[in-house]
C-alpha cells in the first residue's frame, strides 16, 4: 500500500487539531508522513549505492507503514465497531499487487531473456527468488535458504529488496487477525473508548513481546533476526501507537521546534555515524525508530520546525513515489551487479540511476497503478485478477527452478549422514586437471593475474560452484560421534580435519592428496576455528557462542585423543581476527591467535598423530565482471590482506614454538608480489571471498601431497593408489 493512498483514506477525516483528532478517535492528514518517506527512500537508496551498510531508512518505513495501517483499519474499527475485512483485504490487493506484479514480472522476463542461455544457474536462483517474492515470503526464503539480507551475493537478486515489502503484507494480515481477534472479544455493542483501551493495551503488548525477541534474536541470529517479521512487528507497533496515542503529545512550539529537528537529524544521520550492521534490527534500531516518532511528535507543535520541510510540496511529491522508488532502484543496481559486477558508483552513477527508478516510479503510478486502482474502486475483480496474476507468477516461477537446499542453521541439532565417496567421481592425482606441482600451480596463478578480460563460460561456471565440503549439514551442528567422512568407513588410515568451514573446503584436496587408503574425517563447525581464541560467531554478537564453541572444540580434541588418527590438521578461515571478542586488532589480534593456536596444538600434543598447521586461503573478491577491467578496477584480483598475514605470521610462530609443520599456502592462490587472482587456470577459486570451490580445492591435490609429506614424512600409503584410476 502507497503512503500516498493511505494518506487519502486519513485526508477524508475532519481536519481538526492534534488533540481534538485524538479525542473524536481520528487521525488527521500529516503531509510530514510522506515526506518521512522520502527520506527514507533516499537514506535506502544511498545505502545501497554508497554506504554499504544499514542505515535506518527500512525502520522509517516501517513506522511509518505501522502508523498508516493503523489508521486505516484500526481507528476504523474503534469508531465504527466494524472491521472491514473484505473492504481492507480489497483495498490493499488493489494497492500492492499491481506494482508488485509489474516489477517482478519485468525481472523474470529480462532475467530469462539474457541469462537463460549464458548464466543458468544465476537464472535458477533469480527465478526461485522471484516466486518467494511474488508470493511475499522472500525474507523467509532470504533467511533459511540463502546467506540472508548482508550476503556479499545478494546484489545478484534483483528481487531481494522484496523482504521489507513481504513483511509489510505479513504484518497487514497480522493487524487484520489482532483486530478481528479484539472485535470477537468485545463485541459490537462495547463503545468507542473501550475498543481504543482495548487496541492500545494489546499493541502496546505485541509491541513489548516483539522488541524482547528482537533483542534476543539479534544476539543469537543476526541475520535472521533482520529477516523476521516477528522480530519486527515492534516497529510497526510503534507506529500503530502513535497513530492512537502520538496526538495527544503536544509539546510547546519551541520545544517541538527542537524535537522535530532533533528526530530528523536521528534518522537522517545513523547512516553517517557509523556501521551498527551487527545490531541491527535489535538495540540499533531503536535510533530510527525514536527518531521517526520523535519527528512526528514535534509536528504536534506545529511550530513551523522539521514537519514544515517534510511536508513541503517537493517532499510530498517524491514521498508519493517512494514505493515505485523502492521497487526499481534496486533492479537496476543489481543488472548493473550481474552484468558487469559493477558493485560501486560515483555520485554520478547513483544519481543516474534514482532519476532513471524515478522515472520509472512515475510511470508505473500513472500509467499502471491508477488505472488499475480506479478500475478497483469500481469492481472487486480487480483486486481478485491481481491476486491470481501475482500468485500465478509466483508459483510458476517457483515450478520452474527445482527448490534450494535450505542451509543448516548454527545451532542446528540435526545429525548428519556419513558420507562414504563425493557425488563426483574423485579427482585422482593423475586426474588431467590436476596441478602437477608447485611450479606449474605458480605459473597458471601468474598468468591468471594478468587477465585483461574474462575467458568465455567462467561467469556460468561460477554460478555453478559449490562448496568443497560435503554438504551444509557436514559443518554445522555435528559432533565427533557425527561427524561427516570422506573415504572408505574401514580404510586402514584416518586424517582429521580440525576448524571451521573454510577448514571443511580442503575437504577435496586432503582426501584426494592421501589416497584411497585414507579416510578423511571432518572435525568443523562454522565459525568454530581451530585456534583455541573466543570470537563471535559470523555476523553475530551472542557471547554465549564463545562457551559453545569451546564445547566444540572439547569434544572434537577428545574423539582426536581418543581415536589417535595418523594425521590432524589444523587450519582456518583469516576472517577470525575481525571476530575476537576481546576487539583486538593489529599486534594485540595477533598474539591473541597465537596464544589460541599453542594451546589448541598443546592439548593434541600427547596423542601420536602427526599434526599439520595449514595456512587459510587468502581471500578474494567474491566475484568478477567487466566492470573490474575497467581503470581503476581490480582486474579480479587483489593483494593479500594484512589480516592474513597477521594470522600467517601468528600460526607459523605458533606450530614452531610447539614443534609442528606450518604450511604456507599463498603460492597456492597469489603470485610472489602477492596477488591473488579470483580464478586461477580457469576454474573459480571460491564460492565467496574464502571458502574454495569444489573444483579448485581437488585441483590442488598433488600440490597438497607434497607438502604432507614434506612437513609429515613418516605418513604412510599417501597417495598410493589401491586400484586403477577412477574415470
Amino acid at each position: 500500500m502507497t503512503v500516498a493512498e493511505q494518506s487519502a483514506h486519513a485526508r477524508a477525516a475532519p481536519s481538526a487539531d492534534a488533540a481534538d483528532a485524538a479525542a473524536g478517535f481520528r487521525a488527521p492528514y500529516r503531509p510530514e508522513l510522506e515526506g518521512l518517506r522520502a527520506v527514507a527512500i533516499l537514506l535506502v537508496a544511498a545505502s545501497h549505492l554508497w554506504w554499504g551498510r544499514i542505515s535506518g531508512g527500512i525502520d522509517v518505513f516501517l513506522v511509518v507503514s505501522g502508523y498508516l495501517i493503523t489508521v486505516t483499519l484500526v481507528i476504523r474499527w474503534i469508531r465504527t465497531g466494524e472491521v472491514g475485512a473484505v473492504r481492507y483485504l480489497r483495498s490493499l490487493g488493489g494497492r500492492l499487487l499491481p506494482a508488485a506484479l509489474l516489477v517482478i514480472g519485468t525481472v523474470v522476463a529480462v532475467s530469462t531473456v539474457l541469462l537463460a542461455a549464458t548464466r543458468p544457474a544465476l537464472l535458477g536462483d533469480i527465478l526461485r527468488s522471484s516466486g518467494w517474492a511474488a508470493l511475499f515470503g522472500e525474507n523467509w526464503y532470504l533467511a533459511f535458504a540463502t546467506g540472508g539480507y548482508l550476503d556479499a551475493d545478494r546484489v545478484l537478486n534483483p528481487v531481494e529488496h522484496f523482504w521489507a515489502l513481504s513483511m509489510q503484507v505479513q504484518f497487514y494480515l497480522v493487524w487484520l487477525v489482532l483486530v478481528a481477534v479484539l472485535a470477537a472479544v468485545v463485541g459490537r455493542r462495547s463503545t468507542a473508548q473501550r475498543r481504543m483501551r482495548l487496541a492500545v493495551t494489546a499493541i502496546a503488548v505485541v509491541a513489548l513481546a516483539s522488541w524482547a525477541w528482537c533483542v534476543v534474536e539479534t544476539l543469537r541470529d543476526q541475520p535472521v533476526a533482520y529477516l523476521d517479521t516477528s522480530a519486527r512487528i515492534w516497529e510497526f507497533a510503534v507506529g500503530g501507537l502513535l497513530a492512537l496515542l502520538g496526538a495527544r503529545l503536544v509539546p510547546g512550539r519551541v520545544l517541538g521546534w527542537i524535537v522535530g529537528w532533533f528526530g530528523l537529524a536521528m534518522v537522517v544521520g545513523l547512516g553517517f555515524l557509523g556501521d551498527f550492521d551487527p545490531w541491527f534490527p535489535g538495540i540499533a534500531s531503536l535510533w530510527p525508530v525514536a527518531g521517526t516518532a520523535l519527528v512526528l511528535i514535534g509536528a504536534n507543535a506545529a511550530a513551523g520546525g522539521a514537519e514544515r520541510l517534510l511536508g513541503s510540496r517537493p517532499f510530498v511529491w517524491l514521498g508519493g513515489l517512494a514505493f515505485g522508488l523502492y521497487l526499481w532502484h534496486w533492479p537496476a543496481i543489481s543488472a548493473l551487479a550481474i552484468l558487469q559486477n559493477r558493485r560501486e558508483f560515483t555520485v554520478t552513477d547513483g544519481l543516474t540511476i534514482v532519476l532513471a527508478a524515478l522515472i520509472a516510479s512515475w510511470v508505473m503510478k500513472h500509467a499502471f497503478e491508477q488505472p488499475w486502482q480506479r478500475w478497483g474502486r469500481r469492481t472487486p475483480w480487480a483486486a481478485i485478477v491481481a491476486a491470481v496474476l501475482v500468485v500465478a507468477l509466483g508459483v510458476g516461477a517457483l515450478v520452474a527452478v527445482p527448490p534450494a537446499f535450505p542451509a543448516a542453521s548454527p545451532t542446528s541439532s540435526e545429525t548428519p549422514v556419513d558420507t562414504e565417496s563425493p557425488t563426483d567421481d574423485p579427482q585422482y592425482l593423475d586426474a588431467p586437471d590436476v596441478f602437477p606441482d608447485a611450479g606449474t600451480l605458480a605459473e597458471r596463478v601468474a598468468a591468471s593475474a594478468e587477465w585483461e578480460t574474462l575467458p568465455d563460460g567462467i561467469l556460468a561456471d561460477a554460478d555453478s560452484a559449490t562448496t568443497a565440503y560435503l554438504g551444509e549439514e557436514c559443518v554445522h551442528g555435528t559432533t565427533w560421534a557425527t561427524a561427516c567422512t570422506l573415504g572408505d568407513p574401514d580404510a586402514e588410515h584416518t586424517a582429521v580435519i580440525v576448524g571451521d568451514s573454510v577448514a571443511a573446503s580442503w575437504l577435496p584436496a586432503l582426501s584426494n592428496a592421501l589416497g584411497p587408503a585414507w579416510r578423511v574425517v571432518l572435525a568443523v563447525q562454522g565459525a568454530c576455528s581451530a585456534a583455541a581464541v573466543a570470537a563471535y560467531y559470523d555476523r553475530q554478537t551472542d557471547p554465549a557462542w564463545v562457551a559453545q564453541c569451546a564445547a566444540i572444540r572439547a569434544d572434537r580434541e577428545a574423539g582426536i585423543v581418543t581415536s589417535d588418527p595418523e594425521l590432524v590438521v589444523l587450519t582456518s578461515s583469516s576472517r577470525t581476527l575481525d571476530r575476537l571478542t576481546s576487539g583486538a586488532t593489529g599486534s594485540e589480534a595477533t598474539a591473541e591467535w597465537r596464544r589460541g593456536m599453542e594451546e589448541s596444538l598443546r592439548r593434541l600434543g600427547h596423542v601420536s598423530s602427526q599434526l599439520v598447521v595449514i595456512a587459510p586461503p587468502p581471500l578474494s573478491v567474491a566475484s568478477c565482471g567487466s566492470a573490474d577491467f575497467e581503470p581503476g578496477g581490480t582486474s579480479c584480483r587483489v593483494p593479500l590482506t594484512p589480516e592474513w598475514r597477521e594470522q600467517r605470521a601468528a600460526e607459523s610462530a605458533a606450530a614452531a614454538a610447539m614443534g609442528v609443520s606450518y604450511v604456507d599456502t599463498s603460492p597456492w592462490f597469489c603470485t610472489p608480489a602477492g596477488l591473488c587472482p579470483w580464478a586461477v587456470d580457469g576454474s573459480v577459486a571460491r564460492t565467496d571471498t574464502h571458502h574454495l570451490t569444489k573444483e579448485f580445492s581437488a585441483r590442488l591435490a598433488a600440490v597438497m601431497r607434497t607438502s604432507l609429506l614434506e612437513a609429515a614424512p613418516g605418513l604412510p600409503d599417501v597417495g598410493t593408489r589401491l586400484d586403477a584410476p577412477v574415470k
